[in-house]
């Protein structure tokens, strides 16, 4: 199922679809970057969440971003603000544009090894985003809310009434949801790439996906939800299909029993 702005913990920037906590850090990283002279306008935004087959799909689920500056110091600007992020070159195959990942966004599953690609050194591309290692140090990363404290903090300023009209209590709650949709999301993770590996063979399979990304409070009702169509189509499916949903059914059985 494709995301669209309606989709929960979505919404627009600038006419592009963007989960919520691009469309709150992307904003922050612009005036970070006019206030250092590294832009003097709007970020060149050429992707946020969408399905350019260039992608591989890291930005089908949100988090991630595309824009075509590729200045270094503009680079090292989204990383001090919590996102893993890269130049990508022609030598790489791509059309030059940087390229970031948030760290600590619920809604960036398909990108998420990119994350931890980073974190480990490497470069966010081939198998597992570990196709060349740039350093053999481990790195850190802030999150994406950290992120935005550093850039407020490096200016001087707190939040307006304008700018963040949350209370203390709801910001908690709020950091409290990430963590739990990031506790979730780990064991979806484990079931995203096997339902990916059999949509090809069931088309209607593709809403399914839709399950796996859902508000926090009703992540494992939505598993279960899952299972239970895939008991459902396997006892209808074209035995050329059957093993592969029994074996998806099992797997998602312990996913669940983890949740």
């Amino acid at each position: 199922m494709a995301v669209t702005a309606k989709t929960a913990g979505f919404t627009t920037f600038r006419g592009r679809v963007a989960c919520t906590c691009l469309a709150q850090w992307l904003p922050e990283f612009e005036a970070a970057a006019q206030r250092l002279g590294l832009i003097t306008g709007e970020l060149d935004i050429t992707q946020l969440t969408g399905d350019a087959d260039a992608s591989g799909g890291t930005h089908e689920r949100g988090g991630a971003f595309d824009i075509w500056e590729t200045i270094q110091k503009l680079v090292e600007l989204a990383i001090e603000m919590g996102a893993a992020a890269w130049i990508r070159t022609r030598a790489q195959g791509f059309k030059p544009h940087t390229h970031g990942v948030l760290n600590g966004c619920p809604h960036n599953a398909p990108a998420r090894y990119q994350v931890a690609a980073y974190l480990a050194g490497f470069n966010g591309l081939g198998k597992g985003g570990r196709g060349r290692r740039e350093t053999a140090q481990p790195r850190t990363l802030r999150t994406w809310r950290e992120g935005i404290a550093w850039a407020r903090a490096q200016h001087g300023t707190t939040p307006t009434t304008e700018e963040d009209d949350m209370t203390p209590d709801q910001d908690a709650m709020l950091r409290r949801l990430d963590e739990r949709m990031l506790k979730l999301m780990k064991p979806v993770e484990e079931t995203h790439g096997l339902v990916r590996g059999v949509a090809k063979a069931i088309p209607t399979i593709q809403r399914w996906i839709g399950y796996l990304m859902p508000a926090a409070q009703r992540q494992e009702e939505s598993l279960t939800v899952l299972r239970a169509q895939l008991a459902a189509a396997a006892a209808t499916a074209d035995p050329s299909v059957k093993a592969d949903l029994e074996r998806l059914a099992a797997d998602l059985d312990a996913v669940i029993e983890r949740a």
